[in-house]
């Protein structure tokens, strides 16, 4: 789910749209809640780009109400830097890579 979350991420950011958690739950297709998606998926991409030093590629998904990023992205800025890197330059990360992303970024949490 987190590498099928990661595509449709990076398409959006390549465009730059921010996208809601709605939408990303919608289009990863499983059935789930936006708060499903917020607990996996997208923590799984927010650590593959910690581990990696990518721009935060989860700074993008927002919510519907509000329009702002999630709890703990910290401010607007790294938005600018998501929609200006070039995505499709970084090789998609398997499921296996964003998960051994999310382990280490947990172990020093």
């Amino acid at each position: 789910m987190a590498a099928k979350a990661w595509m449709i991420l990076v398409s959006y950011a390549t465009h730059g749209q921010p996208i809601t958690y709605q939408r990303l739950a919608e289009l990863v297709g499983m059935g789930q809640t936006a708060n499903t998606i917020t607990n996996n998926a997208v923590i799984y991409v927010m650590a593959y780009c910690v581990e990696s030093g990518l721009p935060p590629l989860n700074s993008i998904v927002c919510n519907r109400h509000k329009g702002e990023p999630g709890h703990g992205i910290p401010n607007w800025g790294p938005l600018f830097d998501v929609f200006d890197h070039d995505w499709y330059d970084v090789c998609p990360p398997t499921p296996k890579a964003l998960r051994d992303a999310r382990q280490a970024w947990s172990a020093r949490q």
